[in-house]
This record gives structure tokens, C-alpha cells and sequence, in this order.
């Protein structure tokens, strides 16, 4: 007969438990986009450029 496997659960790391963004993107999404969206006239959020890595 099989026996039956317990398995234990794993440890979540730090960084995966925080999503910490990086400061530049959540100065960017905070305030910049904004400032764009109104600077341009842009009516919808997805219109305002995005950062690239």
C-alpha cells in the first residue's frame, strides 16, 4: 500500500508577503499621472504614458 505524503508548507519569503513597488513607479503613478492626465486633457487613465523598465 501507499503511504500517505504530509507535506509541510513552505515559508513564504518576505519580499513575495510586501509587493513592495519601486519608489520612482509610485511617485509616478501617485502624482505625475495626474499632473499628465491634466496637463493633456486626457480622459482616460490608460491614454497617460506608462514607464518602461
Amino acid at each position: 500500500m501507499a503511504k500517505a505524503q504530509t507535506t509541510k508548507p513552505k515559508a513564504e519569503s518576505k519580499q513575495s508577503k510586501a509587493q513592495n513597488t519601486p519608489r520612482l513607479k509610485q511617485v509616478y503613478n501617485e502624482t505625475i499621472r495626474k499632473a499628465l492626465q491634466e496637463q493633456f486633457g486626457y480622459d482616460n487613465e490608460m491614454q497617460v504614458p506608462r514607464i518602461d523598465k
